[in-house]
Protein backbone atom coordinates (compact mmCIF):
# COMPACT_ATOMS: atom_id res chain seq x y z
CA UNK A 1 0.00 0.00 0.00
CA UNK A 2 2.48 2.55 0.01
CA UNK A 3 4.22 2.14 2.75
CA UNK A 4 8.24 0.92 3.93
CA UNK A 5 9.32 0.07 7.49
CA UNK A 6 12.13 1.84 8.75
CA UNK A 7 14.56 0.25 11.79
CA UNK A 8 16.26 2.82 13.71
CA UNK A 9 20.11 2.35 14.48
CA UNK A 10 20.94 0.44 17.13
CA UNK A 11 19.66 1.82 20.31
CA UNK A 12 18.39 4.77 18.08
CA UNK A 13 15.06 4.20 19.57
CA UNK A 14 16.15 5.38 23.30
CA UNK A 15 17.13 8.71 22.19
CA UNK A 16 14.33 11.10 21.07
CA UNK A 17 17.00 13.41 19.07
CA UNK A 18 18.01 10.32 16.81
CA UNK A 19 14.47 9.40 16.80
CA UNK A 20 13.64 12.91 15.55
CA UNK A 21 16.08 12.71 12.48
CA UNK A 22 14.66 9.55 11.26
CA UNK A 23 11.68 10.13 11.22
CA UNK A 24 11.57 13.49 9.71
CA UNK A 25 14.48 12.12 7.13
CA UNK A 26 12.50 8.62 6.35
CA UNK A 27 8.90 10.67 6.51
CA UNK A 28 7.63 7.88 8.90
CA UNK A 29 3.56 8.32 9.11
CA UNK A 30 3.55 5.36 12.09
CA UNK A 31 5.08 4.89 14.76
CA UNK A 32 4.46 2.41 18.01
CA UNK A 33 5.94 4.15 21.79
CA UNK A 34 5.41 2.61 24.96
CA UNK A 35 3.81 5.56 26.84
CA UNK A 36 7.38 6.33 28.97
CA UNK A 37 9.35 6.57 25.86
CA UNK A 38 6.54 9.13 24.07
CA UNK A 39 6.53 11.14 27.22
CA UNK A 40 10.63 11.45 26.67
CA UNK A 41 9.89 12.09 22.74
CA UNK A 42 7.05 14.64 23.49
CA UNK A 43 9.94 16.61 25.83
CA UNK A 44 12.46 16.53 22.56
CA UNK A 45 12.64 20.06 21.33
CA UNK A 46 11.50 20.79 17.47
CA UNK A 47 9.00 17.41 17.56
CA UNK A 48 6.72 19.44 15.64
CA UNK A 49 8.83 19.17 12.81
CA UNK A 50 8.11 15.39 12.81
CA UNK A 51 4.83 16.24 10.64
CA UNK A 52 4.81 13.40 8.73
CA UNK A 53 3.55 11.06 11.31
CA UNK A 54 -0.36 10.55 10.97
CA UNK A 55 -0.70 7.74 13.89
CA UNK A 56 1.15 6.89 17.43
CA UNK A 57 0.24 3.65 18.79
CA UNK A 58 0.82 3.14 22.37
CA UNK A 59 0.62 0.07 24.26
CA UNK A 60 3.44 -1.99 27.01
CA UNK A 61 2.00 -0.19 30.13
CA UNK A 62 -1.16 2.50 31.25
CA UNK A 63 -1.48 5.29 28.86
CA UNK A 64 -2.26 8.44 30.34
CA UNK A 65 -4.60 11.37 29.03
CA UNK A 66 -2.18 13.91 29.67
CA UNK A 67 -0.04 12.33 27.47
CA UNK A 68 -2.17 11.59 25.11
CA UNK A 69 -2.86 15.41 25.39
CA UNK A 70 0.37 16.44 25.27
CA UNK A 71 0.31 15.09 22.06
CA UNK A 72 -2.05 16.51 20.27
CA UNK A 73 -1.29 20.04 21.64
CA UNK A 74 2.45 19.39 20.00
CA UNK A 75 1.05 16.99 17.10
CA UNK A 76 -1.79 17.97 16.33
CA UNK A 77 -2.74 16.17 12.53
CA UNK A 78 -2.01 12.41 14.42
CA UNK A 79 -4.20 9.99 16.01
CA UNK A 80 -3.31 8.30 18.62
CA UNK A 81 -4.25 5.17 19.81
CA UNK A 82 -4.33 3.15 23.22
CA UNK A 83 -3.28 -0.90 22.42
CA UNK A 84 -4.08 -3.83 25.03
CA UNK A 85 -2.82 -7.24 25.64
CA UNK A 86 -0.49 -9.52 27.14
CA UNK A 87 2.16 -11.53 25.91
CA UNK A 88 0.65 -14.82 26.23
CA UNK A 89 -2.49 -13.81 23.74
CA UNK A 90 0.38 -12.17 20.77
CA UNK A 91 0.41 -8.71 22.50
CA UNK A 92 -2.13 -6.44 21.61
CA UNK A 93 -5.46 -7.80 22.19
CA UNK A 94 -7.82 -4.62 22.11
CA UNK A 95 -7.55 -0.91 20.56
CA UNK A 96 -8.99 2.19 21.36
CA UNK A 97 -8.66 5.42 19.03
CA UNK A 98 -8.23 8.30 22.00
CA UNK A 99 -10.53 10.96 20.42
CA UNK A 100 -8.77 14.55 21.10
CA UNK A 101 -12.83 15.51 22.39
CA UNK A 102 -13.43 12.30 24.78
CA UNK A 103 -9.99 12.41 26.91
CA UNK A 104 -11.82 13.94 29.75
CA UNK A 105 -13.54 10.54 30.74
CA UNK A 106 -9.60 8.49 30.41
CA UNK A 107 -7.85 6.06 28.26
CA UNK A 108 -10.05 2.83 27.65
CA UNK A 109 -8.13 -0.57 26.52
CA UNK A 110 -10.95 -0.64 23.92
CA UNK A 111 -12.44 -3.19 21.53
CA UNK A 112 -11.30 -6.51 20.33
CA UNK A 113 -9.08 -6.39 17.50
CA UNK A 114 -10.08 -9.07 14.81
CA UNK A 115 -10.38 -12.84 15.43
CA UNK A 116 -9.96 -11.75 19.38
CA UNK A 117 -13.14 -12.36 21.87
CA UNK A 118 -12.80 -10.45 25.01
CA UNK A 119 -15.18 -11.58 28.28
CA UNK A 120 -14.79 -10.16 31.68
CA UNK A 121 -16.16 -12.91 33.95
CA UNK A 122 -16.84 -12.99 37.92
CA UNK A 123 -15.10 -15.85 39.44
CA UNK A 124 -17.56 -18.35 38.44
CA UNK A 125 -16.87 -17.61 35.07
CA UNK A 126 -20.28 -15.72 34.65
CA UNK A 127 -20.25 -13.48 32.30
CA UNK A 128 -20.72 -9.70 34.67
CA UNK A 129 -23.19 -7.20 33.39
CA UNK A 130 -21.53 -3.49 31.83
CA UNK A 131 -20.04 -1.47 34.47
CA UNK A 132 -19.56 -4.45 36.89
CA UNK A 133 -16.22 -5.50 38.12
CA UNK A 134 -14.74 -9.05 36.65
CA UNK A 135 -11.54 -10.81 35.39
CA UNK A 136 -10.54 -9.85 31.42
CA UNK A 137 -10.61 -13.27 29.69
CA UNK A 138 -9.33 -13.51 25.90
CA UNK A 139 -10.11 -16.10 23.61
CA UNK A 140 -9.48 -15.98 19.92
CA UNK A 141 -6.94 -17.59 17.34
CA UNK A 142 -4.13 -15.69 18.94
CA UNK A 143 -4.44 -17.27 22.46
CA UNK A 144 -1.13 -18.84 22.85
CA UNK A 145 -1.43 -22.96 23.91
CA UNK A 146 0.11 -22.26 27.02
CA UNK A 147 3.75 -22.19 28.89
CA UNK A 148 6.49 -24.42 28.44
CA UNK A 149 6.61 -27.10 31.58
CA UNK A 150 4.37 -24.74 33.53
CA UNK A 151 1.06 -27.54 33.61
CA UNK A 152 -0.02 -26.40 36.97
CA UNK A 153 0.13 -22.90 35.58
CA UNK A 154 -1.85 -23.60 32.78
CA UNK A 155 -4.39 -25.81 34.20
CA UNK A 156 -4.85 -22.10 36.31
CA UNK A 157 -4.60 -19.44 33.12
CA UNK A 158 -5.39 -21.56 30.15
CA UNK A 159 -9.14 -22.59 30.24
CA UNK A 160 -11.40 -24.23 28.36
CA UNK A 161 -13.13 -21.91 26.41
CA UNK A 162 -16.81 -22.11 27.81
CA UNK A 163 -18.37 -19.08 25.11
CA UNK A 164 -17.13 -21.12 21.80
CA UNK A 165 -18.49 -23.37 20.23
CA UNK A 166 -15.28 -25.25 19.44
CA UNK A 167 -13.61 -27.69 22.29
CA UNK A 168 -10.35 -27.25 21.31
CA UNK A 169 -10.70 -23.34 21.76
CA UNK A 170 -9.11 -21.90 24.75
CA UNK A 171 -9.70 -18.54 27.27
CA UNK A 172 -6.32 -16.95 29.08
CA UNK A 173 -7.50 -15.46 32.24
CA UNK A 174 -5.24 -12.41 32.53
CA UNK A 175 -5.73 -11.39 36.23
CA UNK A 176 -6.84 -7.91 34.81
Amino acid sequence: VGSKLVIEIPDGHKDPDQLSKTIRKNKVSVIHFVPAMLDVFLATSNIENCDSIKRIFCSGEALTAQTVKQTYAKLSSVDVYNLYGPTEAAVDVTSWHCAKNKLDKGIAIGFPVANTKIHIVDKHLNLVPIGMTGELCIGGVQVAAGYLNREKLNREKFIDDIFSESASSKLYKTGD
